[in-house]
């Protein structure tokens, strides 16, 4: 790991601590902490970065502009820099989990009619937009006539 071969002392030790090789996969796992979306984060002179791109750039200089760090190994704990790739978010979102899936969580087929696909490449469910934005109505008309969620689905006509 050459994350501390260029600066051996200072913020470095600190981050090279929270390395944890992962023998089976060649991961270097993020052992401190984790934002909401499961990639580490790490405070240099006060800011907060993603420990990935702090990896990256330490092994690699900057992103170049207009790219981001794509996980190569699909871990988003991993710091290796070997493991990612400077790519378009475009062909990120395209590499993802969600571009080769055929059907969304809830069951519904990811294909034709019920597939909604964003500019960038991603791809939505449009049944469970549907629901989503069913559910959100609903909550805002139950509030706004002060009525429980039960009550309005109680009476609801269809």
């Amino acid at each position: 790991m050459n994350i501390t071969a260029d600066r051996p002392s200072g913020w470095a030790n600190h981050f090279h601590n929270k390395i944890m090789p992962e023998p089976n996969s060649g991961c270097w796992l993020w052992t401190g902490a984790l934002n909401n979306k499961g990639y580490g984060v790490f405070h240099i002179n006060g800011k907060m970065r993603l420990a990935h791109r702090v990896a990256w750039e330490v092994d690699n200089g900057s992103v170049p502009a207009g790219l981001e760090i794509d996980h190569l190994c699909r871990t988003r704990s991993c710091v290796n820099p070997q493991h990612m790739e400077a790519v378009t978010h475009h062909e990120n979102v395209l590499r993802g989990g969600n571009a080769h899936k055929q059907f969304c969580k809830r069951g519904h087929p990811l294909s034709g009619h019920n597939l909604n696909l964003g500019t960038d490449g991603s791809r939505q469910c449009r049944a469970c937009a549907h629901i989503r934005y069913t559910r959100l109505t609903a909550a805002q008309i139950a509030r706004r006539r002060t009525v429980s969620l039960k009550y309005y689905y109680a009476n609801k006509t269809r």
